[in-house]
């Protein structure tokens, strides 16, 4: 396994990058280890936290995500796109209910379109799951 340690600030661009690619090509293991080590340098960047929470949900650990979100929630550094993140890993755990509960927070505070849109087409595939 891999041992974590603190970048070196000029390594921190060039790692992001790496992780964004490993992200951008599916490759989350890579990508989670690289996302985790820039959190220790700057652990309220929007940016690493998203796309660590993401890797999560992607590798089907939804408990660790929720885990991850929970602390960001402690320090009050919840933004839109974090709920839009704990809504699927709840919708993934099957707690249906408080996960439109997020998208709709979501939905109501997000100020950029693809965040808006993304949080309404997850809100409506779990509705439609809901009917069927």
């Amino acid at each position: 396994y891999m041992i974590l340690c603190k970048l070196l600030p000029h390594e921190i661009e060039p790692s992001q990058k790496l992780a964004d690619a490993y992200t951008m090509n599916k490759n989350y293991d890579d990508a989670l280890q690289i996302y985790e080590q820039l959190l220790l340098v700057n652990p309220h960047d929007p940016h690493f936290n998203n796309n660590m929470i993401e890797c999560l949900i992607q590798l089907k650990q939804p408990e660790r995500a929720l885990s991850h979100i929970n602390k960001l929630e402690n320090k009050s550094l919840t933004y839109p796109m974090i709920k839009l993140q704990k809504a699927r890993a709840l919708h993934m755990l099957g707690n249906t209910r408080q996960a439109q509960v997020e998208l709709y927070d979501a939905i109501h505070y997000a100020r950029d379109y693809h965040t808006k849109s993304l949080a309404k087409q997850i809100l409506h595939q779990i509705e439609k799951e809901e009917n069927n």
